[in-house]
């Protein structure tokens, strides 16, 4: 059984800005920068390498792995299999799990909208698939409006130093 989720989150940069900052963990070989928000990391500790040459990118390969309380969890790899720079990207697993990711970026008035569509089955078993629906929704969220006040407070850095440029 694959569990589908979608989610949509608002927040107020453009879409290059938002784009770039959900990919710059990756550029920086950080997931925490990224998703260290979620859970502690004396709880979940997270290794992530990039396997190809290029890091972002149409057919870059990810691999993953999570260990809970220092116990192996889940590990997997992903490949980039849709890139429309500054508007969407999609992953593919490869290897450890069923799982379609996609995040599609719509600029709107005040900013941007964050779709996202997660078609999953990490354990392969009905009841647990369906009970992490409320997770990943949860975590989710939790990474986009960190995003948003890092995006925000970037935001007032640079307008507080451009107001001290004569």
């Amino acid at each position: 059984m694959i569990t589908k989720y979608e989610t949509t989150f608002k927040i107020g940069r453009n879409s290059e800005e938002v784009f770039a900052a959900l990919h710059q963990y990756k550029i920086n070989r950080r997931p925490a920068d990224l998703f260290g928000s979620v859970l502690p990391s004396w709880l979940v500790k997270m290794d992530f390498q990039v396997l190809t040459n290029n890091t972002l990118g149409l057919g870059a390969i990810y691999d993953w792995k999570f260990r809970v309380l220092g116990v192996p969890v889940l590990k997997f790899k992903e490949e980039v299999i849709e890139w429309q720079e500054g508007k969407s990207v999609a992953y593919q697993a490869i290897s450890g799990w069923r799982m379609f990711f996609r995040t599609e970026l719509e600029p709107v008035s005040e900013g941007t909208l964050i779709k996202t569509e997660v078609d999953f089955s990490p354990l392969r078993f009905a009841f647990a698939d369906r009970l992490f629906g409320p997770i990943v929704k949860w975590g989710l969220n939790k990474v986009y409006k960190r995003m948003k006040k890092s995006l925000e407070e970037r935001s007032m850095i640079s307008a507080s130093l451009g107001a001290l440029v004569p």
